[in-house]
């Protein structure tokens, strides 16, 4: 009976975790996308942002390394990061990662889980628009994501967002 009991709560206990995972991506996704959001609608049309400032709304700015080299980048901020940049008919299109952690304990147990999640991330200059696209994580970080990490589907993710996001590429 006890065997089963615990099997029950150590179930419970990882959906639990896996959940918080994920709500934790869609926080830091929402938190990130309103920031981005009305940064590019203060810019002039056309406009983009310099490596700093992309730096600090998105937390990385890793468009000047070679993600293909197989190194695990180091990154001041484990949670964000933008791997490619590229500018094209009025959008900046940056790939972006996601990526956080939920954990819960439960009388002398406990269970951890990791999420994260890439996608390609599209804003128009003197606009709040913003497109959103799946896209999967180079090699390089989803190693660093973490071995145990699940990969979830921004565009899934941005539909409990109050931010609003159109789920079309702008091409």
């Amino acid at each position: 009976m006890t065997l089963v009991l615990t099997g029950c709560v150590a179930s419970q206990l990882h959906r639990q975790v896996t959940e918080e995972a994920e709500d934790s991506v869609e926080a830091l996704m929402g938190f990130v996308l309103k920031q981005a959001r009305d940064t590019f609608a203060g810019l002039e049309p056309g406009g983009t942002l310099s490596s700093p400032h992309v730096a600090a709304v998105f937390g990385n700015d890793l468009t000047k390394s070679d993600l293909d080299e197989g190194d695990t980048p180091r990154l001041r901020d484990t949670n964000s990061a933008v791997y490619s940049a590229e500018t094209s008919d009025g959008y900046t299109t940056y790939g972006v990662f996601f990526g956080r952690y939920g954990s819960a304990s439960f009388g002398q147990g406990s269970d951890s889980a990791a999420a994260h999640g890439c996608g390609l991330l599209a804003f128009k200059a003197g606009t709040r628009t913003v497109l959103l696209s799946d896209e999967a994580c180079p090699s390089a970080l989803q190693s660093w994501a973490s071995v145990d990490s699940f990969e979830v589907s921004l565009s899934e993710v941005a539909k409990n967002l109050d931010v609003y996001v159109e789920t079309e590429s702008p091409n």
